[in-house]
């Protein structure tokens, strides 16, 4: 049978693989169905089956009929249409904070004061861990106390103290667990007080319910709090009143009074403390003990789903280290708690974004360190908020937000890197519709057009394949020209930069990626050309697998944090649509609210420097709320990350794998960063009007990524 059901497993996991879309359906009908799943097989392999050969066809999964008598989450949960201005486009395109429909903590409170007595649950009712599951705690103690593998035998204590107890109903407290743990390692009973400050230092208040405990409090409801918990009645009421729950009554707890709610003897004798009261009421997220067992004894239960129980199903199946398990509950917690109502874009930002943010800056702190660096350049525009968050949270080194961009440096280059420039800004007008007016204007080399005809070629000439060497050669053979055209920029920019290194002389340069020519240049100019500064050391997020790239990083120049073909190579994206969307996507999020530098202007009468730059950027909104919602993970997650940090690692695989999850569903990209406007063909220049950019759903489209544009 366990064979089989190996075989099973193995099957269900080579098939649904190739299908990203279909998993993410089939999970979502498996967690609201799962009773029905179990009794159904049939059908639910039947209902899968259809998916696949939906998603096959290219036919939109959330309109595929669910099996009779199953529930469809789709058919109820809508898009608001100003989340990503798409109507009528369910659940993929609703914020994660929307997935559980929950009333309002004033609603729910109408409903419970109609009760004499209101009970509350307490872990993963008014107190949640920031944690998936509540015994990944044990991780900390096994830190704390240097015992390999704690968890298990922490769980093997707890249910051999139950299993010998003399107690009733095998209900056993944390003294009897940690009595039993000391015949397996050595640690004493007194060691329990580890524990009990560990859930103390851990435990924090769920907003949502807090609210409503607060605002019974105030229409002076009689409360209390009742627990199947090995903790002390006297601990709980502790950390219920350090989290802001101020006012219990009295707090019922298992390991006490010798019964658990699901049998609803706890509930009872709860009752019997009240003996001239009424109606009773009881909140909590276990269907069994907390509304089955309070209906036994003749208490209304009010459900409120557990937020892991909830946002497990939906959270990366790999994503398995202490810190992932972190990353997972405070997620969960965060989102489906009933207080956040993020926009579409906030909730990406938070889900999958933030971890990256977080990961990559700890990750630069360590790799200024080994390299005994003296400053950190944070470049314009795509770290922006990289740079925001790192002196928010993370500063330990001096740093300054350098505005550049890879036009502004090849103006200084021309004449030392003549054949790499030509190559990237020509080659990508090239057979496009591109005029050699256009494309000259758009690389502010407009003067060289009256070299044309030496050339035998006319402005309005379309840049050809067949032609293109002509072109460059106006360029070359003409370089000191040009140079002499550029020269007061190369003042302002080695200026400019001057003042930026402000006397260090040994810098890491971090930017999102991908070839490294933006390090590159920067290298070559403040060390070589320059002679600013010693030592230039460019981080990058990630690589992409050219040549140019593995040279970088093989000559040192360029270390990639994540997407890296020499030292990463398990982490690298797949050729093709992912590795094109995941550029997109990655873009699309970290870039700033501000505009594209073009070029730098030495003010003469001054004597400082002017940046000349894009129109206004058409994408602030969109970038906004992708910036808040990385904040706003990254304030939650240090709330909580930042008291165990030393035992909680953020590898590169840990930061990546919800965001790479995620990728794999190009229809939910498309909703996501669709409406962001870029120029055509991804184009570096100057004097692109806004009006010829398009949106990113175009981009998708004509690449054949997604099927249609608009959704």
């Amino acid at each position: 049978m366990a064979k089989f059901e190996d075989f099973k497993i193995k099957r269900y996991s080579k098939i649904i693989n190739k299908y990203p879309n279909v998993d993410y359906v089939y999970r979502l009908y498996k967690y609201h169905n799962l009773d029905f799943h179990n009794k159904n097989r049939f059908k639910s392999w039947r209902f899968l089956f259809r998916l696949i050969k939906a998603d096959k066809a290219n036919k939109d999964l959330t309109k595929i009929q669910f099996p009779k008598g199953a529930y469809n989450p789709f058919l109820t949960r809508t898009c608001k249409a100003d989340n990503l201005n798409i109507v009528n486009n369910e659940c993929l395109a609703l914020p994660d904070s929307q997935l559980i429909p929950r009333k309002s903590p004033s609603e729910l409170v109408r409903e419970l004061e109609k009760f004499d007595v209101i009970s509350f649950d307490v872990f993963d009712t008014c107190l949640f861990r920031p944690f998936a599951n509540p015994t990944d705690i044990f991780y900390l103690l096994e830190c704390q106390n240097s015992i390999i593998n704690f968890g298990d035998y922490r769980r093997s204590a707890e249910f051999s103290a139950r299993q010998n107890t003399t107690k009733p109903n095998f209900e056993v407290d944390i003294y009897d667990i940690y009595a039993e743990l000391e015949k397996i390692c050595y640690l004493k009973k007194e060691d329990a007080e580890k524990e009990i400050a560990l859930e103390k230092q851990v435990c924090y208040a769920n907003p949502y319910i807090r609210e409503v405990f607060n605002l019974l409090k105030k229409k002076k409801k009689k409360l209390i709090a009742i627990s199947d918990m090995y903790l002390p009645s006297k601990v709980i009421k502790e950390i219920l009143e350090k989290n802001g729950f101020n006012g219990f009554d009295k707090v019922f707890v298992s390991c006490e009074q010798g019964y658990c709610k699901s049998s609803g003897v706890l509930f009872d004798i709860a009752k019997k403390s009240y003996p001239n009261t009424n109606t009773f009421a009881h909140i909590g997220d276990n269907e069994e003990s907390d509304i089955k067992g309070a209906q036994k004894a003749g208490v209304v239960g009010f459900y409120y789903e557990n937020c892991n129980n909830f946002g497990n199903a939906l959270r990366p199946q790999k994503l398995c280290s202490p810190v992932g398990l972190m990353y997972k509950g405070i997620v969960n917690n965060y989102l489906y708690n009933g207080t956040n109502f993020d926009n579409a874009r906030e909730c990406f930002g938070f889900l999958y974004a933030g971890p990256i943010v977080v990961g990559y800056l700890e990750w630069i702190n360590e790799f200024v360190k080994n390299h005994n660096l003296d400053k950190i350049w944070f470049l314009a525009r795509d770290m922006d908020i990289f740079y925001k968050m790192y002196n928010k949270f993370y500063k330990k080194y001096d740093n300054e937000y350098v505005v550049t961009s890879r036009f502004s440096l090849q103006e200084c280059l021309y004449d030392d890197f003549t054949n790499e420039i030509l190559y990237h800004t020509l080659l990508s007008r090239t057979d496009r519709g591109y005029t050699i007016e256009r494309a000259f204007n758009e690389l502010n080399l407009s003067f060289l057009l009256s070299k044309l005809p030496k050339y035998k070629l006319n402005k309005k000439s379309f840049i050809l394949g067949s032609n293109l060497s002509t072109i460059q050669s106006v360029i070359k053979d003409n370089i000191n020209l040009v140079m002499d055209y550029f020269k007061d920029n190369n003042e302002a920019a080695k200026l400019y930069f001057k003042e930026k290194l402000g006397g260090a002389k040994k810098i890491c340069v971090v930017d999102l990626g991908w070839r490294g020519s933006i390090l590159a240049y920067l290298e070559y100019l403040l060390v070589k050309k320059w002679k600013l500064c010693d030592e230039v050391k460019g981080v990058l997020v990630g690589s992409t697998k050219s040549t140019s790239a593995i040279n970088l990083i093989s000559r040192g120049i360029v270390t990639p944090y994540a997407y890296d073909h020499i030292h990463n190579r398990d982490m690298v994206r797949p050729d093709g649509d992912i590795e094109f969307s995941s550029v997109l996507v990655l873009e699309s999020i970290f870039t700033s609210e501000g505009n594209s530098l073009v070029e730098y202007h030495l003010n003469k009468a001054k004597n400082g420097v002017e940046f000349l730059t894009y129109e206004d950027n058409p994408n602030k909104k969109i970038i906004k709320q992708f910036h808040t919602g990385i904040e706003n993970y990254i304030t939650e997650f240090e709330k909580h990350h930042s008291k165990f940090k030393k035992y909680l690692p953020m590898s590169a695989v840990d930061a990546f794998e919800p965001m790479n999850v995620i990728l794999n569903i190009n229809d939910y990209i498309a909703m996501i960063i669709g409406d962001v406007l870029d120029t055509p063909y991804q184009v570096a220049g100057i004097n692109i009007p806004i009006k010829n950019y398009v949106p990113i759903g175009q981009i998708l489209l004509e690449k054949g990524i997604i099927k249609k544009w608009p959704l």
